[in-house]
């Protein structure tokens, strides 16, 4: 057997999301602990109305070059998926 845990980013104008991840994925029996976060968690919940374009790839940059020797393989490669900006300019 096997446990997970899930953290389950959204907006607060899509809450509807993290309800049904809720009643759908957190309720499979191998999910120890299921997380919901949207911008309200954040220390600066506006910060993306004034970020800059350069900003956004310096804080990239920052987080994908991060050492250390206590980070996992998966950390390092979520990270690297996903702090590229390149991906952010999608989103």
């Amino acid at each position: 057997a096997f446990s997970v845990d899930i953290l389950s980013v959204a907006s607060i104008n899509r809450t509807e999301n993290l309800e049904v991840q809720q009643r759908t994925i957190a309720s499979h029996i191998s999910v120890r602990n299921f997380f919901n976060a949207t911008e309200l968690d954040d220390y600066d919940p506006t910060c993306y109305k004034d970020l800059t374009w350069e900003q956004v790839k310096q804080v990239s940059e920052f987080c994908k070059n991060r050492r250390g020797k206590k980070l996992s393989y998966e950390f390092r490669f979520m990270r690297n998926q996903y702090a590229r900006w390149q991906w952010l300019a999608q989103k």
